[in-house]
């Protein structure tokens, strides 16, 4: 799909070299107008050149060798807006950062691991550590505070930052002589937590490590591996403690559904767990157009996935698209 897409979209693929540069041409046949009846799009050609390391990609729209740049590295917003000359469009929808659990794999089967691991997820610190303090805010769902979707019955019931109770929960498991991983009561859990090792990340992810490790509860070894191995161990299931992202601003039922759905069917079930009565929920949800019928179901979800606790949040994903201020022109950008 890649390399021969087939849509109804504005532009064409004329040549794609992964990694390198993906060129698209302009749709003659394409069939929206503006307000005014202009033929879109106004632009005739557009190259896309993938610049990985973030910092190398500001420097480049700084420089004006690039004309846009994209970001959802909070540290990166935070290093844009102190610059002068760049126009940032920041948007912060439903997109939250945090990771999830493998819940076929021991000890992330048992929800006292999962639940006492969230309590020990502080939430502030690992913003900071992300570059987002005062531009993201705490998340506890998969809807940010402002979305129509989000509720408070959900919000109530996240297990927030709380070291006492974590730490319990982490004892009566580590305590228990039936305990999944197979190891002998009173040793340590083992966690593997991974991240791409992008600055930010390995910051946020120390936090992490430096909270768990400080129950004396559990022993964590962090692993880094590029964004698409990253990526390809959670659809393959190689991982155990894996930082992600979660949500959307399309329909919930496009991210939510198959993230329900039995995880022999569906790769999008990345945490591998699966309850029938919440796919349930999905799967009505997708049958009605009754908004507040649909708000309640979605409501449901967000509480027993935080029951669960399969995942853990951070803080919600600001994303800016950055341009030079000499390219806003007249608000429909040139070839």
């Amino acid at each position: 799909f890649s390399t021969n897409p087939v849509g109804t979209g504005p532009f064409t693929m004329q040549s794609r070299d992964i990694d390198n540069e993906t060129i698209v041409v302009r749709n003659d046949n394409y069939w929206r107008t503006d307000d005014e009846g202009n033929q879109l799009p106004y632009l005739d050609q557009v190259a896309f050149r993938p610049i990985p390391d973030e910092g190398t990609r500001l420097d480049a729209l700084i420089a004006g060798t690039v004309n846009l740049m994209e970001t959802r590295r909070q540290g990166t917003i935070r290093d844009a807006r102190d610059e002068s000359g760049i126009a940032l469009y920041e948007f912060q929808g439903n997109n939250t950062g945090g990771g999830m659990f493998n819940t076929q794999v021991p000890p992330f089967d048992d929800v006292r691991v999962r639940l006492g691991l969230n309590r020990l997820n502080d939430q502030e610190r690992v913003i900071q550590a992300l570059g987002g303090e005062g531009i993201s805010e705490p998340v506890t769902q998969w809807f940010s505070a402002d979305s129509p979707w989000w509720t408070q019955e959900a919000a109530d019931i996240y297990p927030v930052f709380d070291f006492e109770i974590g730490t319990g929960l982490l004892q009566e498991y580590v305590d228990d002589p039936a305990r999944s991983d197979g190891k002998a009561p009173g040793e340590p859990i083992d966690v593997e937590l991974s991240c791409p090792p992008d600055p930010t990340l390995i910051a946020a992810m120390q936090v992490l490590e430096q909270v768990w490790s400080g129950s004396e509860l559990v022993n964590v070894n962090i692993t880094q591996f590029d964004q698409a191995t990253h990526i390809n161990n959670a659809i393959a299931d190689e991982h155990r403690a894996h930082c992600w992202r979660w949500g959307t601003d399309a329909d919930p039922s496009a991210a939510i559904t198959p993230f329900l759905a039995d995880p022999a069917e569906s790769v999008g079930n990345f945490p591998n767990w699966f309850d029938p009565e919440a796919y349930g929920w999905a799967e009505q949800a997708i049958q009605t157009d009754d908004f507040e019928e649909r708000k309640a179901l979605y409501s449901q979800i967000m509480v027993r996935i935080n029951e669960q606790a399969t995942v853990w949040y951070s803080g919600g994903t600001a994303t800016p698209g950055s341009c030079r201020a000499g390219n806003q022109g007249d608000g429909r950008p040139r070839h």
